[in-house]
C-alpha cells in the first residue's frame, strides 16, 4: 500500500478556521454589482432554460467563453425552440459553437451533445416542456426543491456532490432569475479554481507528507482524495461565509473570480492589476491588488504557490 493509499484510508484533510475568518474579513465588505446580461431581458422560462443547457455542459471549460459561445448559437427568445435546438444537438453542434477555443482536446463534442441532449429530453418529458416546474415551489430544498428535481438530470446527477446542480441554483439566484424562499442555503459549487484557492490560503491543508507531495503536481487520479478535498473546500468556503455574513453564493461567486483571474495553475496575479474582463466590476473594490493576500499562505510563504488541484477528466470537476 502506497503512502498516499494509507492517508486515504481516513481522511486526511483538515480545515482551518482561524485562515477562514482572516480571509473573511478581507471580503466581507463585497457587494455584488446588479448586472446585466444579454439574456436578462428574456421570460423566466427562457433564462432558466439557457442557464440549465448552459451548466449542463460547462465542465473543463472557459465559463465566459462556454456561455457567449451558447448564446449567439443556442439562444432563443422562445423556450421551446431553445429546447428543440438542444434536443437535437450532435458532436459537430458542439465543435463548431466552440471553434477557436484554445484548448481543443477539452472541448469534447461528444459528450456535451449528449448531456445537451439528455437535458433536453428531461424537459420534454419530466417537467411537461416547461422549465419553470424546476422552481415551482421557490424551494432549494425538500420536496419538490429544485435539488431533488435536477436528480431526474443525467449532467446534474452524476456528481457525489453536486457542483452543477448547486452552481445552477446559484446562477438563478445571484442573476435574480428566481427568488427562492431558502436561498440563504444553497450549497458550494466546489470547481477546481476554487480548491486551488483554499490550498493556497491555507484554508484546507493536509498535514501528511504523501498527499502534500502530491498536491503540488496535481498528478493524482484517485477519486477518494479529490471528493475528501472538494468536501473540505465546501466546509471551509461555508465558514468563510458564515464568518463574512454572506451568502455562500455571493461568495463562491466572488472567490471563484479571484482565483481564475489571480491564483491560476501556473502563475499568480498577487499584487497586480485586475483583468479588464472581469463578469462583476464590484470585486476590484475590494482591493487594488489580490484582497486575501493580507492572510494567505502562499504570499507569505511563495512555495505554496506551487499547490494544485488533482487532475480528473470528468464531467462534473
Amino acid at each position: 500500500m502506497s503512502g498516499i493509499d494509507r492517508a486515504l484510508a481516513k481522511n486526511p484533510f483538515e480545515v482551518d478556521p482561524t485562515q477562514c475568518y482572516l480571509a473573511a474579513a478581507s471580503l466581507k465588505a463585497f457587494s455584488p454589482g446588479n448586472e446585466r446580461y444579454p439574456w436578462s431581458h428574456a421570460s423566466k422560462p427562457t433564462q432558466i432554460a439557457f442557464k440549465l443547457f448552459f451548466v449542463s455542459i460547462c465542465h473543463q471549460i472557459n465559463w465566459d467563453f462556454l456561455q457567449r459561445r451558447m448564446f449567439e448559437a443556442l439562444f432563443a427568445e422562445d423556450h421551446e425552440s431553445m429546447i428543440l435546438m438542444a434536443s437535437a444537438a450532435k458532436p459537430a453542434t458542439i465543435s463548431s459553437m466552440l471553434t477557436g477555443y484554445h484548448r481543443p482536446e477539452r472541448i469534447r463534442p461528444a459528450e456535451r451533445a449528449k448531456y445537451l441532449r439528455e437535458t433536453a429530453k428531461s424537459i420534454l418529458l419530466d417537467f411537461h416542456r416547461d422549465p419553470t416546474e424546476l422552481v415551482s415551489t421557490h424551494r432549494v430544498f425538500g420536496e419538490g426543491g429544485l435539488l431533488e428535481l435536477l436528480k431526474k438530470i443525467p449532467a446534474f446527477a452524476e456528481d457525489p456532490l453536486s457542483k452543477k446542480a448547486n452552481a445552477f441554483a446559484q446562477e438563478l439566484a445571484r442573476e435574480r432569475i428566481v427568488d427562492f424562499e431558502d436561498a440563504d442555503l444553497i450549497p458550494p459549487a466546489i470547481d477546481y479554481h476554487l480548491i486551488r484557492l483554499y490550498l493556497r490560503t491555507g484554508r484546507v491543508f493536509s498535514k501528511d507528507k504523501h498527499i502534500s507531495s502530491s498536491l503540488r503536481t496535481g498528478t493524482t487520479h484517485r477519486m477518494r482524495l479529490t471528493k475528501l478535498l472538494r468536501e473540505g473546500v465546501s466546509e471551509a468556503l461555508s465558514l468563510t461565509a458564515s464568518y463574512a455574513g454572506m451568502p455562500v453564493h455571493e461568495l463562491n461567486y466572488l472567490e471563484w473570480q479571484i482565483a481564475r483571474s489571480r491564483c491560476e495553475k501556473d502563475s499568480t496575479n498577487c499584487d497586480g492589476d485586475w483583468p479588464a474582463d472581469l463578469l462583476d466590476g464590484s470585486v476590484t473594490v475590494l482591493s487594488s491588488g489580490c484582497p486575501l493576500r493580507g492572510s494567505c499562505t502562499a504570499y507569505a510563504m511563495p512555495e505554496w504557490r506551487t499547490m494544485v488541484e488533482p487532475e480528473l477528466k470528468k464531467a462534473f470537476y
